[in-house]
């Protein structure tokens, strides 16, 4: 259908141009870009057509041609089939059942664009690489939490080897202090006993003189 209505647009659009019109008017004065040639972008949207309705039938980017197919087909119907516009009843009901029969048509297409024959679509990837940032990020602060944790580790670690280190100096030292006060006290003790040693012989000396000086004065004849 899209193929042979494609067709028929390129090599024919005169007289879809009174119907096309009441679309492509309303299009041009709200896109400034569209251009004014209605038979132009009747052919246009049939080389759409013709093109995309290949690639469709023969499974060639089919999702991509699908959604183009149901881009084309909304002005298409809207341009062709106004039943609502139409005098006589039955063109009414002849139109009514173009326009449903392209309804269905585009509720295919969108189900055709949207199937990705049990692959991954864009959707589900998008949301695959969304949670999966998520769940790097997650796993990169965890890192980075660890890591900080480690770092405070080592540096308490340091911290508490320093102070082991200025202890045990601090130790060291009052040993030290203690071995040198000990060291003065017991030379001290010792300078005493000599002390008492040295008066005790000097006394004994004094008394071994008295005695010496007694038996000389003994010794001697008085005149």
């Amino acid at each position: 259908m899209f193929i042979y209505g494609g067709l028929d647009a390129l090599r024919n659009p005169g007289p879809k141009v009174p119907n096309a019109e009441a679309v492509t008017d309303e299009l041009a004065d709200r896109i400034d870009q569209l251009p004014d040639d209605t038979e132009a972008l009747i052919r246009a949207n049939g080389a759409l057509q013709v093109g995309a309705g290949v690639c469709l039938a023969t499974n060639t980017f089919a999702r991509p041609a699908a959604a183009a197919l149901a881009a084309s087909l909304v002005p298409t119907t809207a341009a062709g089939h106004r039943f609502w516009e139409s005098d006589s009843e039955a063109t009414r009901v002849q139109q009514t059942i173009h326009f449903l029969k392209n309804v269905g048509l585009l509720g295919g297409l969108i189900i055709a664009a949207m199937d990705t024959e049990g692959e991954p679509g864009v959707a589900w990837r998008a949301q695959h690489a969304i949670e999966h940032s998520k769940l790097l990020a997650d796993h990169q602060k965890e890192v980075a939490d660890l890591t900080a944790e480690v770092a405070k580790a080592k540096t308490e670690s340091k911290a508490a080897e320093s102070r082991v280190k200025a202890a045990e100096a601090a130790a060291d030292t009052r040993v030290k202090a203690a071995q040198t006060k000990a060291a003065v006290i017991a030379t001290a003790k010792q300078a005493r006993r000599d002390a008492k040693l040295a008066a005790k012989a000097g006394r004994g000396l004094s008394r071994v003189v008295g005695l010496a000086g007694r038996t000389a004065r003994a010794a001697v004849p008085p005149y």
